[in-house]
């Protein structure tokens, strides 16, 4: 990734050198014309035209046309408590315990790393959080005015068989213009919001589940290996909008 941000920021100087030398040309093209002697000024009126367009000619990147929309969502109000646990013990079906005795007081204005190997629990801990999944034993309180927002791994909160339409604007409703603006700002073409989830890319599937999550405006948010298939330009996003996020 390191080195993608070095590769990036090496291009947008190349494109920058690029573009100034495009917009000095341009200039002298348009001085030189200007300054034509009389019998030729019927000539070079194309090359005024060509000129003026080459001036007026946005500079092209090979990124998407418009950065992620992450910006036009919000978060609801987040009161003092959010989320304690008390003396938890949370495992798989079986009943075998993946952590003991977990006491937690979830800050409103929290930032918590959850690390460990695979199959440590960190999933059953978020499930649990999330109110997925009961403890064995334990307490668990949940805020009055926490609205938690779940992003996990495989995008298991959206149904393979929906559309996009009905993930974003609900089943049996049709997308708003609001909506359809956004889902355009998320890079979803028209051709894509009758389409079913299942027939949707990995990197897809987990834009519109990001989509679908922050629309509900979550002051809480639990993610869970929130890089697996997004894009770079998502990724760099998503960074950018947790940075100034208002809740836990």
């Amino acid at each position: 990734y390191q080195d993608y941000l070095e590769a990036r920021a090496a291009a947008e100087d190349q494109l920058e050198r690029k573009e100034a030398s495009r917009q000095i040309l341009a200039r002298q093209e348009l001085a030189w014309l200007r300054r034509g002697a009389r019998a030729r000024r019927r000539k070079p009126k194309a090359r005024l035209v060509i000129a003026h367009r080459t001036l007026d000619v946005e500079q092209r990147h090979n990124d998407r046309a418009e950065p992620l929309a992450l910006s036009e969502f919000e978060s609801a109000r987040l009161g003092a408590r959010v989320i304690d646990l008390e003396d938890v013990t949370a495992g798989h079906d079986d009943g075998i315990p993946l952590f003991r005795n977990v006491d937690l007081l979830l800050d409103p204005r929290a930032r918590l790393g959850v690390v460990g190997p695979n199959g440590a629990g960190k999933t059953t801990f978020l499930d649990v959080l999330a109110g997925r999944r009961a403890p064995i034993s334990g307490g668990i309180e949940v805020g009055p005015t926490v609205r938690v927002g779940y992003f996990d791994q495989q995008g298991e909160a959206l149904d393979q068989n929906a559309t996009v339409e009905e993930v974003v604007a609900g089943v049996g409703n049709k997308l708003e213009h609001r909506q359809v603006a956004l889902l355009e700002r998320f890079w979803f073409e028209p051709a894509t919001h009758r389409a079913a989830v299942g027939t949707l890319s990995g990197g897809e599937q987990r834009r519109l589940q990001l989509l679908a999550l922050l629309a509900a405006e979550p002051n809480v948010l639990l993610l869970d290996e929130p890089t697996n298939d997004l894009d770079l330009d998502t990724l760099r996003a998503l960074e950018a909008w947790l940075d100034d996020f208002a809740g836990a």
